[in-house]
């Protein structure tokens, strides 16, 4: 009876060890043990970056409507945010990345170049 279970026990493992299963990662190729912390990082440093924007975006919307309600107006550019004091600083983006205003609606998003 043991012998029965050891050879099924062990038939199990060799098909369970098959070389050809092969998974694949956000790269699309064959990742490695030893590639998954990097491209971890990376995945991680992306979205950290896609925060930072999008609350970037939120405050400077925020700002806009603030200045609105104060001011009874929306700025004629983003810069009259920092001069009235309603940002400390205009958040910086991305490379080649720039704020894209519409002054008549006082929305504020970003232009990738």
């Amino acid at each position: 009876m043991k012998s029965i279970v050891l050879a099924m026990l062990s038939t199990v493992l060799l098909v369970g060890c098959n070389d050809s299963f092969q998974t694949t990662g956000a790269t699309g190729g064959n990742p490695s043990v030893a590639s998954a912390p990097a491209e971890y990082l990376n995945k991680a440093a992306k979205e950290q970056k896609r925060a930072v924007k999008t609350a970037d975006i939120a405050a400077m919307n925020k700002a806009l409507e603030s200045f609105y309600v104060q001011e009874g107006r929306f700025p004629k550019d983003l810069m009259e945010l920092v001069e009235k004091n309603y940002l400390p600083r205009l958040p910086v983006l991305p490379d080649k990345a720039e704020w894209d205003y519409d002054t008549n609606a006082g929305v504020v998003g970003v232009l990738k170049n």
